[in-house]
This record gives structure tokens, sequence and C-alpha cells, in this order.
């Protein structure tokens, strides 16, 4: 099932990274390890190479790796970022998930839970790319592979995380997603399902397309969940 798939290691402790590479291999994938920032990025703009995936340590040495998320994000926005860090806190997570990763787990971490977690990245990441690169709700445009929403040709300034709520909810359109369902289909499986981060982002998203003219209306009861009409 999940074949052809090449996962990047960027962690700068060597026994950590083999363990990393160790429970990929396990999976049956493919892996590169680097140990520096700098050749995290000479790997990512290296065309011959393609990942999947990128397992990101978040302190490379000297250098912390959440100031590069939304600029790895805005160029690569096709693979996903899992976060493996030792500061173990919901702000923490959730700041590193709203610059741009994917999941986000506390070292040390048990191996099945590890695995679990990156199996359910790359599953949501197969989903995505079956479905057509671009589509309409009414008058706004969804460019899933540069991720670039516009309205009447103008585009939206939108972050990553509404532009996947609006791309969930648009692929489904009625569909009610519960609170709990976006977090997981869009946050991954680190954030407490108590945060009121979906309302936020909800909130931002519906601002932005208002703004712009969009037709598209993104409607909420509550304990009930979310869902678009046009």
């Amino acid at each position: 099932m999940y074949n052809q798939i090449n996962i990047l290691i960027a962690e700068d402790e060597p026994i950590i990274a083999n363990k990393i590479k160790l429970l990929i291999e396990e999976l049956e994938w493919a892996s590169t390890v680097v140990h520096t920032m700098s050749d995290l990025q000479l790997k990512l703009e290296n065309s011959r190479d393609f990942f999947n995936a990128i397992v990101l340590d978040r302190m490379m040495g000297n250098i912390d790796s959440a100031d590069h998320v939304t600029e790895i994000r805005t160029q690569h926005p096709n693979i996903k970022i899992f976060i493996l860090s030792a500061i173990d806190s919901s702000i923490e997570k959730a700041k590193l998930i709203d610059a741009g990763s994917d999941d986000y787990l506390a070292k040390p971490f048990e191996s099945v839970e590890f695995k679990a977690r990156l199996k359910s990245l790359l599953r949501n990441s197969r989903s995505t790319n079956s479905q057509n690169i671009n589509y309409n709700i009414s008058n706004t445009s969804i460019d899933l592979i540069q991720r670039i929403v516009s309205v009447n040709s103008k585009t939206l300034n939108l972050t990553v995380k509404e532009f996947l709520v609006l791309n969930t909810l648009g692929t489904n359109i009625g569909k009610i997603y519960a609170k709990n369902q976006l977090i997981e289909i869009v946050w991954g499986f680190s954030l407490e399902n108590e945060t009121n981060v979906v309302e936020s982002t909800v909130n931002s998203l519906r601002r932005k397309l208002e703004s712009a003219g969009s037709t598209i209306k993104i409607k909420n009861t509550r304990f009930i969940g979310y869902w678009i009409e046009i």
C-alpha cells in the first residue's frame, strides 16, 4: 500500500536518526538522513530527489527548525512535515502546526505511535494527491498543488491551516464535519480537543472569503460541526 514512499530524516543526533531510519525501514519505505539544516535545504533543492515527508528535529544544532517550517511549507507544499521535539507543550505544538507542520510528536516517543502518526500523514497525502489539482466552488477557485485560493481571479492570503480547512469542507459540499474530525484531518492527532484553534481558524477564513466577495458560506452549529453552503 505504501510503496515508493521516500522520507527525509533531519536529525542531528545519530542514535535517534538511526532509530527513525530503522522504524521507516520496518514500514518498507525508503529514507534519507541529513544532520544539519543546510544539508536539509540542499536535499530539498535537489530536483532529482522527491520526498513524501520530512521527519524534522526541532533543534538542529544551534538552529531552531521552527524558524524554517513556513519557508519549507511555502516552497514544498506537497511534502508532509512531521516535527519531533523535546518540548512537550500545547503552545509549542499549536505554534509549529500553525506555521505549517502537519504533526508534532514529543521526545522520547514510542515506536508504535511514531509509525502510526507517519502512516496517517501519508494516507492523507495519498488521498489529496488522488483529487483534481484544482476545482471551483461557485466564484471561488482552489488550486491544490500551489495551495492558492482565488475569488474572481483575486488571490486570497490564507494561512496553511485556513487553506486545509477550506479544502476539507469544499471537497464535500454540505457534509458536516465535527470539530474533532477537523482537528484530526487538518491538524493531525497532536492537538487537544479542548483547543479553540478550529473556531479561530474558521472565523479568520470566513472574514477573508467575505472580504473578497466569495459566495462560499461556512456554517456551523455548536456541538454538531461545520459545513459549506453556497
